[in-house]
């Protein structure tokens, strides 16, 4: 199926983001915003192994509006701060 007719398709049946959050419990198991979470937390580890980036560029990469949501986010969803994970790492 070619990309055009694939969009075309989900822009159909997915038309608000409780639909898109809907289908994608029912196929997965995960809400649209636990697999977004999910991304995000995984990239955020990606990073965060690499030498040189600082928390902040980090946070300023994914996005976070300051390094306290940030930080505040990934304690969230790891346990730990990006300190913290950054030595364990």
């Amino acid at each position: 199926m070619s990309p055009v007719r694939l969009n075309a398709i989900l822009l159909f049946y997915v038309k608000t983001a409780s639909n898109l959050s809907r289908i994608m419990k029912a196929f997965s198991g995960k809400t649209a915003v636990k697999w977004i979470n999910d991304v995000l937390v995984t990239e955020a580890k990606i990073l965060l192994r690499k030498p040189g980036a600082t928390v902040q560029q980090i946070a300023d990469e994914l996005n976070f509006g300051d390094q306290s949501s940030f930080g505040k986010f990934f304690k969230k969803h790891t346990g730990l701060t990006p300190r913290e994970y950054r030595k364990q790492a």
